[in-house]
């Protein structure tokens, strides 16, 4: 029973929720205080608290009653008196919000960073480490994705459950000294240790990122947000090779791993001002171990298997046994997961028929991106034989047109209108890489006339197709799941990444004596990907149903 009379407001995220506690009234009465013209998400509910649900089943004792509902929700204010400035609390959160927004858009942007720049400093770590082979050195590139894939799912879920700000400052601090030990390494077999901590890092990162701006975000604003997120994650990766190309001319490989340092330090100091650190729920549970190491071990087997496929063999018995045991610990955390109360993946999620459908369509558009990603620098320098600095001016325009329709999305997509941009976006990839995969783009340097448009057709494409999946999928969930959701539509898009990566590998080592047809081959595959995503984008059409929840 309440002792006293309580008049808490907690943004969760979504919604100004008010919770009334009445002295010695066993009693709850939780007011949502919409804002109008929002689709609504919760429904105005007087509940006992025998009966009202909370995540995983707990019910926190009635002192702290509104505790286990604000979890990683957002900051926990009291209600303005009679009279206060209603405006002022308003332009206060709207402030954070903007904030957290930068913190998480900076975080990605080192993140997705590391990748790209790893791949132009290979050559010069090769030189740095004579004596490992090339096998090994792939490691370097590898060790950060497979990892960095393999534990998305899992860190979303721990992050719902030990509290997102606190995973989200912890792993950017990892990932600093990781990447101090990376510029320090006197060995590869350091150096690739250091990036397989340093994947694992930027995995529990970036799904807490999007996790706590989401949380304080206002509803309307959600779309925009993710737009800008979306349109930061494409221009880091995109900026990759010319600020990798710049810091290795000038200081050497090192310095691509020694300039995250200081980026570090700026987010973590601004997180730990800026960022709730709300502590989870009282008795909260923690995901299955067996599972999450099982689903972890699983995803990075068969990443690895795709990834290494093509230096393997895809017939050799190490591509078989890697993506065999892969796929079975991936069906054994499924099946735990299942029939489990503290799941390592939040298969019930999928109950949610849009959630569901978002993933499908996440793991194509992660597909078609990364056969036309990575495609596109490597016919630049094979085909052209473009310097990195004419290859990075040449991407730029699929950069910038992917920047401008990712903001313009975010600020018109909704809920109900996903699958219109999804559907588009992935129709614009499509007709773009049909027009690379034609005659029109040959041995002759045909930059304005074909480069150029065909890369700001497939960059609208992508900016549209990436903010309307990203919507789709956050729009699904309950807010206490944000970032077990979105880790787990980001492990899809990693996969079909995986995917993408390992067909650019075989068709053009296929057709290593002509590059150009298998140049060819890569972009039409990719068109039938795009179509097929574009169809997936269509299914996302919104129907009424409750945001998806795993407890």
């Amino acid at each position: 029973m309440f002792r006293h009379a309580l008049d808490v407001q907690v943004l969760d995220g979504l919604n100004y929720v008010t919770f009334e506690a009445v002295a010695d009234d066993a009693r709850v009465n939780v007011h949502d205080n919409r804002i109008k013209g929002v689709p609504d998400k919760f429904e105005d509910v007087s509940m006992s608290q025998e009966d009202a649900p909370f995540h995983n089943g707990d019910r926190p004792d009635t002192r702290d009653a509104t505790v286990a509902r604000s979890v990683d929700q957002g900051p926990m204010r009291q209600s303005p008196p009679p009279g206060g400035d209603e405006n002022a609390a308003a332009t206060s959160t709207q402030v954070r919000a903007g904030f957290v927004l930068f913190i998480a858009c900076a975080a990605t942007f080192i993140a997705t960073l590391d990748i790209s720049v790893a791949n132009i400093a290979l050559p010069r770590i090769s030189l740095a480490f004579p004596g490992a082979s090339v096998t090994t050195l792939t490691w370097v590139i590898s060790g950060y994705a497979v990892t960095f894939a393999a534990l998305l799912c899992p860190a979303g879920r721990l992050a719902d459950t030990l509290g997102r700000g606190q995973v989200f400052v912890s792993s950017v601090l990892v990932f600093g000294v990781t990447s101090a030990l990376c510029g320090a390494s006197n060995s590869i077999g350091l150096l690739i240790s250091a990036r397989v901590v340093q994947g694992m890092a930027a995995a529990f990162m970036i799904p807490a990122a999007l996790a706590i701006t989401l949380a304080a975000t206002p509803i309307q604003r959600i779309p925009a947000a993710i737009g800008l997120w979306s349109a930061v994650a494409g221009l880091s990766a995109a900026l990759g090779p010319v600020i990798g190309g710049a810091l290795i001319a000038g200081w050497g490989w090192r310095s691509v791993f020694f300039v995250n340092v200081p980026l570090v330090v700026v987010i973590a100091i601004t997180s730990v001002r800026v960022v709730p650190m709300h502590r989870p729920a009282q008795r909260a549970v923690w995901p299955d171990p067996l599972g999450v190491l099982c689903f972890a071990g699983g995803i990075g087997l068969v990443v690895a298997g795709l990834t290494e496929g093509s230096t393997w063999a895809w017939i050799s018995w190490r591509t078989a046994a890697a993506m065999a045991a892969g796929i079975a610990l991936v069906a054994i955390a499924l099946i735990r997961s299942s029939t489990r109360s503290n799941p390592a993946i939040p298969t019930g999620l999928w109950r949610s028929r849009t959630f569901a459908k978002a993933n499908v369509a996440s793991f194509l558009f992660g597909t078609a991106l990364f056969l036309g990603g990575l495609a596109a620098p490597l016919f630049l320098a094979l085909i052209w034989n473009y310097s990195i600095w004419e290859s990075a001016g040449a991407l730029s325009a699929a950069t910038l047109a992917s920047i401008v329709s990712a903001t313009v999305a975010g600020r018109r997509v909704t809920e109900e209108t996903t699958f219109v941009f999804a559907s588009v976006g992935m129709g614009m990839l499509c007709l773009s890489n049909i027009w690379m995969g034609s005659s029109a783009l040959g041995l002759e340097r045909q930059l304005w006339e074909t480069w150029v448009p065909a890369m700001v057709l497939g960059g609208l494409g992508i900016g549209l197709a990436i903010t309307a999946i990203s919507v789709a999928a956050a729009s699904a969930v309950s807010p206490l799941d944000f970032a077990s959701g979105l880790g787990l539509n980001l492990t899809a898009r990693q996969l079909g990444g995986a995917v993408g990566v390992a067909i650019v590998a075989t068709v053009l080592a296929a057709n290593r004596h002509n590059l150009l047809d298998g140049f060819h081959l890569v972009y039409d595959l990719c068109a039938v990907v795009s179509l097929i995503g574009a169809l997936a984008g269509l299914a996302l059409r919104s129907r009424s149903e409750e945001p998806a929840a795993f407890g």
